[in-house]
């Protein structure tokens, strides 16, 4: 596991020699080690200059994830409202959702809208 940054030049490669020495010195991140160029080759089949590997670092597929959430909440009796532009959001003993052609009345409510959460929900606006 892991991930590795590999460098296409020398100056990639000390830009990342400098990003790791960043990663230790400022942030007290020590899981990373620069590899050289056999080294990086070992890792991953392309002539990099060098590379920096994080073993604890990696990626996800953002929209691979969402749906998974999705299905996971769905076989738990979640209900989506996909498509339906929140207006308000009310707090009675529930929490209300007014959207343009109706409301939804739930216990508990997911914003995901990124940017166009500015004005439902105060908590969310400066971020």
């Amino acid at each position: 596991t892991g991930e590795v940054a590999g460098a296409v030049n020398s100056s990639d490669l000390r830009d990342l020699e400098e990003e790791a020495e960043c990663l230790a010195s400022v942030m007290n991140f020590h899981d990373v080690e620069m590899l050289s160029a056999a080294q990086a080759r070992g890792m991953v089949n392309t002539p990099y200059h060098g590379a920096m590997y994080e073993k604890l670092g990696g990626h996800m597929h953002p929209l691979n994830y969402t749906l998974g959430l999705a299905r996971a909440a769905a076989a738990a009796g979640v209900s989506i409202h996909e498509k339906s532009v929140a207006l308000r959001l009310e707090r009675e003993p529930a929490i209300r959702v007014a959207t343009a052609k109706g409301s939804v009345r739930a216990r508990h409510v997911v914003l995901a809208g990124d940017a166009l959460l500015q004005g439902l929900e105060p908590r969310v606006n400066s971020r």
